[in-house]
């Protein structure tokens, strides 16, 4: 197998769980999913937020719509760090909504809190 063709695309070994041998595949990351193709045939597009992918010692394992199959890849480095880019970049994009809404300083949630909690009655002797 030849190494990466170019960013994004990864020369991989599809296993499905128990299997010796495996497909050869090409699989890509592009725009927050995850493409797979062996040669000119689709095996499958998920989104990334709609799979797992759990890291193992030669790639990953990957578990989408209830299956699960192993993505050997002959660069797991470049796999990774594309694929922690990607996340990163959703990550921001949540961050960016998130300071759209307004949200209280520290101290007015304080003082909010306070507010909620009913005081304790002096404790007597």
């Amino acid at each position: 197998m030849a190494d990466t063709v170019r960013m994004g695309n990864f020369d991989a070994s599809l296993k499905t769980m128990g299997d010796r041998k495996g497909l050869p595949a090409t699989v890509r990351l592009e725009g927050g999913r995850i493409i797979i193709e062996a040669g000119d045939a689709p095996i499958g597009d998920w989104a990334l937020d709609e799979i797992h992918l759990e890291p193992i010692p030669a790639g990953y394992r990957m578990s989408a719509e209830g299956e699960q199959i192993l993505l050997e890849l002959t660069d797991v480095d470049g796999f990774k760090s594309e694929l922690n880019g990607k996340k990163s970049k959703r990550s921001k994009a949540r961050k960016k909504t998130n300071k759209e809404r307004p949200e209280k300083a520290p101290r007015q949630k304080r003082e909010k809190a306070a507010k909620e909690k009913p005081e304790k009655a002096p404790r007597q002797k």
